[in-house]
This record gives structure tokens, C-alpha cells and sequence, in this order.
């Protein structure tokens, strides 16, 4: 296993043990303090925002998903390996739920298990993710494939399309998607191929979404 992964993508040069948790421990307190600020966000009244934080409605923006994804993927995509994918992947989006948990149970005074519990369920999930969005820095076909994977998430989380419309859910989600062509970039040809393939597969899921059994 560990040799088919080393074809797909060779892991970067070892990091020392104080080195590997120094940088586990900022991304955890890095979580911590985004999920607290997030919540912060979320509790002020939009007028009493800035004027641009208002009209790019941050708030809810950070109460979704595409930021996070985002910064995870991020984290992930140049971690040293797999396994370091998902050990910072997973302490980044731990500290992101003790921030935005805490300050919601004890501040605001009321916990939404039901809503916490998606993103537990995330988290724990978050380092098989990682491990696999590590592979698409890799020069090979599957790492285009797996490219292609995560833009077509990004897609859905910035485009509503159909047979007869398409429109943006938010222009940052727009940027996010942007950012995340980005940060994937390896060549011209790889990034639109993947652009073009990720792009078609999530309009195709879009529009056949509500003929699905599933």
C-alpha cells in the first residue's frame, strides 16, 4: 500500500517529531480561533458590521461549508504525507468545532445537536479525506481524477444549476471554487482538464439531482 501510494504522489522530506507537532498545535489553535471568530460573527447584528463584511454577508458565509472545505484542503494538499494530511486536517477541523461549539453552548446559551452532529460526523471522516485530497498534488491520472473530485464539490457549493437556470449561492463560495482551482494548479493542461471534467460531472449530478432515488 504505502508503495502504490509513494507512485502516485512521494512524500516530502521528514519533518522532526517537535516540528510535526508544533505545526499539528498551530493548526488546532488555528481552528480554535476561526471557530470562535465565526460564531462572533454570526452573534453581531449585520448592521453593526462594516460595511463590506455586511454586504459580502460573512456571517452566514462562515456558517457554511465551502471556507472550511477549503482551508482543509488546503491543509491537507501540502502536509509532508497522507498520514499528515489527516492528523492536520482532522486537529484543524477539531479546534474549528471546540471554538464555534463552545462559544455557541456557553455564550449564546444553546447547543444544535443536530447541526453538530454533520460536522462530527465530518471530522471524523476528515482524515481518510485528507489522506486522499494529499494525492492530488501527484503528477499521475488519478491525481487528476481526484482533482477533479474536489472541484466538482466546490462547484455545487457555488453554482445552482438545472435544465433552465444557473445561478451563484455566494460570490465568495465563487471564490472559494477559485481558489481551490488555485491551489490544485499543476500545469495549463491539467488544471483544464480537470476544470472541464469536475465542471460537467457537477452540472450532470445538478440537473438529474431530482430524479434520483437517493
Amino acid at each position: 500500500m504505502i508503495e502504490a501510494i509513494k507512485r502516485i504522489r512521494p512524500a516530502g522530506e521528514r519533518l522532526s517529531a517537535f516540528q510535526m507537532i508544533w505545526h499539528t498545535a498551530l493548526l488546532l489553535a488555528l481552528g480554535v480561533a476561526l471557530g470562535l471568530l465565526a460564531k462572533f460573527l454570526d452573534e453581531l447584528p449585520s448592521n453593526e458590521l462594516p460595511f463590506l463584511l455586511e454586504r459580502l454577508d460573512l456571517a452566514n458565509f462562515l456558517s457554511g461549508f465551502s471556507f472550511w472545505v477549503l482551508l482543509s484542503v488546503i491543509i491537507s494538499v501540502y502536509s509532508r504525507s497522507p498520514l499528515r494530511a489527516g492528523i492536520n486536517a482532522f486537529c484543524f477541523l477539531t479546534g474549528m468545532l471546540v471554538g464555534y461549539y463552545t462559544y455557541t453552548a456557553f455564550i449564546s446559551g444553546f447547543f444544535p445537536r443536530s447541526y453538530i452532529m454533520i460536522w462530527v460526523i465530518m471530522t471524523l471522516f476528515s482524515p481518510l479525506l485528507a489522506a486522499v485530497c494529499w494525492l492530488a498534488k501527484g503528477p499521475g491520472v488519478l491525481s487528476m481524477v481526484i482533482t477533479s473530485g474536489i472541484l466538482m464539490v466546490f462547484f455545487l457549493m457555488a453554482f445552482a444549476v438545472g435544465f433552465l437556470y444557473f445561478d451563484i449561492f455566494s460570490m465568495l463560495d465563487v471564490l472559494m471554487w477559485l481558489i481551490c482551482i488555485a491551489v490544485l494548479y499543476q500545469s495549463p493542461k491539467q488544471i483544464v482538464i480537470c476544470i472541464g471534467a469536475s465542471s460537467a460531472a457537477a452540472i450532470l449530478i445538478s440537473v438529474l439531482r431530482p430524479y434520483l432515488p437517493f
